[in-house]
């Protein structure tokens, strides 16, 4: 017998067991039925994520590089995906960034919207670029004759030869500064006169993208995003075909989509494989053929969840980000600077740039990500959920285009109430950090330097640009998800400013350290995520008992806002106490570091004594910070 026969292991000894069977052993081992239901996880539009998938969807979703491409758009594993990083415009140094970016081997270049309106400084930019070898993803804004003409022209004889893709978007635009109703009614028209227009001199480049940042940004969950895409996608293909006169894999052909991708890594690789199905389900339904149902997706780094605070934390951020898009088979990435919203007059930014340069080079070569069809596949779980995705994503389509279509919707206004519902359930769980934002929720560094934000272009460049002054549409709200949190650390860093000092929490412990510890990291770490200063009151003698030491220590150190920390015994035998004998001494607020006690009796005691606020797992965070701080940064008036 062959030795590497004798070493085989005789698989069948072992009796095949079904997962119902194992499932009620599990539920045994957790000590009750149920107990495995309770392992599920409830995500944004109401997705369930079951602890365990054990069954592949019965849907196919085909080979990588054929429909319907839910695997990915090519067959090729060596090329990976692209790198488009933004260039923005920065003066005489957009010329540099553009330089760092080519010797860096960059084979896409994402020209910001503001350079595609500045004729002279983009011609400068493009001047030593090989359109052959580099693609170009132009950021065409609401007015993409203006970007095309500028290309065009900065381009010269290289035009011809030129790919990649100007992103006229006007639903987007529209979405992104607000306009006029006239302008949708002319959207279609438009992206006609950028196809007509891009035809002779720029023949290799999409003319239409369908960009869901604006809608992101407003707060678009990962269905709501699908089906935005969908609805704005079937509207420029009709306009190409109806309107222009192409036929359907030609209109398809001028198509791209780009997508931002955000926290839950799980969740956005498969709103991209999602994306690619339905899309081909559309294209397909319109008559158009294999190769024309792929759709050319880029992803993008989402806006919404990087932080203006501790801003390294954005590069975690950017590799998970990263990392999705491409296991999501993304044909093109950008990935934003860490430092993106931060003034860095120093560097120039080109520290942020590296770093997001890098982030590519690690995942596809050092990672070996770029080398793999299609990673994800063959996980019952990405499968499953991007089956769910796709199901719910088509349903979210059908109920836009029943409503009209996205233009009809923004101009009723019906988008922005739809995603503004999504984004204060969004807040909610920010809020009472269900959702957790490490270095501005979760672990807030006190002891970090102020930062002014530069942000994004905004739509106060459309005047600017001659558009209308009629606004019938409003612009859709921007809000990043650490806004609240961030908001309350720039009114501390502004009594900083004014006083030399942070405004202060007193904490008042009761019992001895083993029992009060674990309430004062919980309450410390709380207040510090609105910068607020926490301070354990200190005994003056070692027999010094609990309440004389917080009220000395508040004659010390005046403070406004205390917190009592300790056990929930200890609370119901003295917290009473404390807490009239710290509103006596002072305080004008005394929170408790726990949760409300269910006795009545007990809860009415704590209200007469002056207790005032709880905090506690699962609370509001916002909220009591709001609270907090009314109260705290209240100093001159109380003086």
């Amino acid at each position: 017998m062959a030795k590497s026969q004798q070493n085989a292991l005789d698989l069948t000894v072992f009796e095949r067991v079904d997962f119902a069977r194992w499932r009620a052993d599990v539920e045994a081992q957790l000590g009750g039925t149920n107990r495995f239901s309770r392992l599920r996880s409830r995500l944004d539009a109401d997705i369930v994520l079951d602890p365990l998938y054990v069954e592949r969807p019965a849907f196919d979703a085909g080979a990588p590089g054929a429909p319907p491409y839910v695997r990915g758009g090519s067959a090729d594993n060596t090329s990976g995906w692209t790198a488009a990083q933004r260039i923005e415009a920065r003066g005489d140094k957009t010329k540099l960034a553009v330089a760092d970016e080519l010797a860096a081997g960059a084979r896409a270049l994402w020209l910001d919207e503001a350079l595609c309106f500045d004729a002279a400084q983009l011609a400068t930019a493009l001047v030593e670029v090989d359109v052959q070898r580099v693609a170009l993803y132009v950021d065409a804004g609401a007015d993409p004759m203006r970007a095309l003409g500028n290309l065009r022209e900065a381009l010269g004889s290289r035009a011809a030869d030129a790919r990649g893709v100007i992103g006229a978007d006007p639903l987007a635009a529209l979405a992104r500064e607000g306009g006029s109703a006239e302008a949708i009614d002319r959207a279609g028209e438009l992206l006609g006169d950028v196809l007509r227009a891009a035809q002779s001199d720029l023949p290799a480049m999409r003319t239409a993208l369908v960009s869901t940042a604006a809608y992101h940004d407003a707060g678009a969950h990962a269905v709501q995003e699908l089906g935005i895409a969908l609805s704005v996608g079937v509207a420029y293909l009709r306009a190409l075909v109806d309107g222009a006169g192409l036929d359907v894999d030609r209109a398809a052909g001028r198509i791209a989509f780009s997508l931002c991708v955000g926290r839950d890594v799980f969740v956005e690789l498969s709103k991209l494989r999602a994306l690619r199905r339905l899309w081909a389900r559309v294209v397909q339904a319109s008559g158009g053929s294999a190769a024309a149902q792929r759709a050319h997706v880029h992803a993008r780094s989402a806006w919404r969840t990087r932080a203006t605070r501790d801003p390294w934390v954005n590069m975690l951020r950017a590799v998970s980000e990263c990392f999705a898009a491409a296991v999501g088979g993304a044909d093109a990435i950008t990935i934003a600077p860490y430092n993106d919203d931060e003034a860095d007059a120093d560097t120039d930014g080109a520290l942020g740039r590296r770093v997001a340069r890098n982030v590519h080079v690690i995942l596809a070569e050092e990672s070996s990500l770029g080398h793999v069809l299609d990673p994800a596949g063959g996980s019952y779980y990405v499968e499953t959920l991007s089956e769910e995705l796709a199901q719910r994503g088509w349903a979210e389509l059908a109920r836009l285009e029943a409503a009209g279509g996205v233009s009809a919707l923004l101009a009723s206004g019906q988008l922005a109430r739809d995603l503004g519902a999504t984004a204060e359930a969004r807040a909610h769980a920010v809020a009472t950090r269900a959702h957790a934002i490490t270095g501005v929720s979760e672990f807030a560094n006190l002891g970090e330097a102020p930062r002014e934000p530069q942000g994004e272009a905004t739509g106060g460049e459309a005047a600017a640009r001659g558009a209308s002054a009629a606004i019938d549409i409003a612009a859709l709200p921007r809000r990043r998800e650490g806004d609240d949190f961030e908001a309350l650390r720039a009114a501390s860093d502004r009594y900083l400013a004014q006083h030399g000092a942070r405004p202060a929490v007193l904490l008042a412990t009761l019992g001895p350290l083993r029992e009060h510890n674990a309430r004062v990291g919980f309450a410390r770490a709380l207040f510090a995520a609105g910068g607020l200063q926490a301070q354990v009151a200190a005994p003056s003698t070692a027999d010094a008992d609990d309440v004389s030491t917080a009220v000395e220590a508040l004659a010390k150190q005046p403070a406004r806002v205390v917190c009592i920390c300790g056990s929930d015994e200890a609370y119901a035998e003295r917290a009473a106490e404390l807490a009239r004998a710290l509103r006596g001494a002072g305080a004008a607020l005394v929170v408790l570091a726990g949760r409300a006690p269910r006795d009545e009796t007990l809860a009415a005691a704590f209200a007469d004594a002056g207790v005032g606020l709880y905090i506690h797992l699962g609370c509001d965070v916002v909220a009591a910070l709001r609270r907090t701080h009314d109260v705290a940064l209240a100093r001159e008036q109380s003086a």
